[in-house]
Parts: structure tokens; sequence; C-alpha cells
């Protein structure tokens, strides 16, 4: 515990700098975070026979993400059907290739799908953190709402379900979420939201 809140009291104040600061460092850290997520998901998605193509995907990721910092400042997101559409496409088309000339034919469907699901669930998700923080002139306050909602619902609804939770919410998924805990956090984060603004 004492190690978890250490790396918290400094890994906490650099992250709410780079948010603060936005622009290009915010998107440097921000794509960093986000790249070796997609690495760590195509690792834990693998298997013998399910083989994502990870060097078109993150070439993918990371033109997705750039698209969204270098887009014009009067388009907010209307580029997300411009550039980013024509990298899914692209991708798309590589990836076809690659799972069609690739080792384990017989998963083509699987290889693919896995594949697709990286760039769509991380990098096109994860592009909008970057859209959210530079709509102007509260992008940072929208951000930061964001964050801390995240933090308090999830504070919220450990701390009541784990003390009063009785009824579990999705065994398989996540053994120790309770439907006490889910409401508690419903309520703290609408409740954070009305005073935040």
């Amino acid at each position: 515990m004492g190690q978890r809140l250490l790396t918290a009291a400094v890994v906490i104040p650099v992250i709410l700098a780079f948010i603060w600061v936005g622009t290009l460092p915010f998107f440097i850290v921000a794509a960093v975070i986000l790249m070796i997520a997609q690495w760590e998901f195509y690792g834990i998605a693998a298997s013998p026979q399910i083989s994502p193509h990870k060097g078109i995907c993150l070439s993918a990721g990371f033109l997705i993400l750039a698209s969204a910092y270098l887009r014009p400042s009067n388009m907010l997101l209307s580029s997300q059907k411009g550039i980013p559409a024509l990298v899914l496409t692209l991708s798309l088309a590589a990836l076809l290739v690659g799972h069609l000339f690739g080792k384990n034919i017989r998963y083509f469907i699987e290889s693919l799908g896995v594949s697709m699901a990286g760039i769509f669930m991380i990098p096109w998700l994860g592009s909008y953190f970057i859209l959210l923080r530079d709509i102007a002139p509260y992008g940072r306050e929208y951000f930061l709402l964001m964050i801390g909602g995240v933090w308090i619902v999830d504070t919220a609804a450990y701390i009541v379900g784990s003390k009063y939770g009785k009824k579990k919410l999705a065994k398989t998924i996540s053994p120790n979420k309770t439907a006490l805990g889910f409401i508690a956090g419903v309520i703290a984060g609408v409740a954070f939201t009305f005073i935040w603004h």
C-alpha cells in the first residue's frame, strides 16, 4: 500500500501537469500511454492460433492519434471523418492482405477481428481524449472533470460495494463488483458533476 501511495504521489501531479499544459506535451504522453495499451492488448489477445499484425495496427493507431492532434483548429470533430477514416480503410486493406497470406489462414477471421478491435478500442476511442482536451476554451476543465469523475465513481463504488454490497453485478467478468456499489458510483458521479459545474 505504501508503494502505491508513493507512486500515486509522484505520478498524479506529473499527469495533471501535462493535462494542464495541453498541446504537444499532452499529446506525447497520451500517445505513449495509448500505444503501450494497444501493444498490451495484442499481447493478451494473441494465441498460437490468433496472430494480430502488430506492426500495421500500431502504425494505424499512431496515425489516428496524430490526425486528431494535427487537425485544423476549426475542425474539432469533422476531421474524424477524414484522415482517421482513411487510415482505417487502408489499415483494413493491409490487414486483409497480411492475414490472407499469413501462417494461420484457418483463423483468418479471428486474427483480423482482434487486429481491428485493438485499433477501434484503444487509439480510435483514445483520440477523443486529445479532442476533448483541445475544446476551446474549456477543454482542460472538461478533461479534469472526466478524470475526477472516473476517480470519484470508482472510489464510491469500491467503498460502498465492498462494505455493504451483497448482490453481485457480473460474477464472470468482475466477481467483486456489486449492484449497490454500481448505484453508489452513479450517484457519486452525478453529484460530483453538479458540484463541479
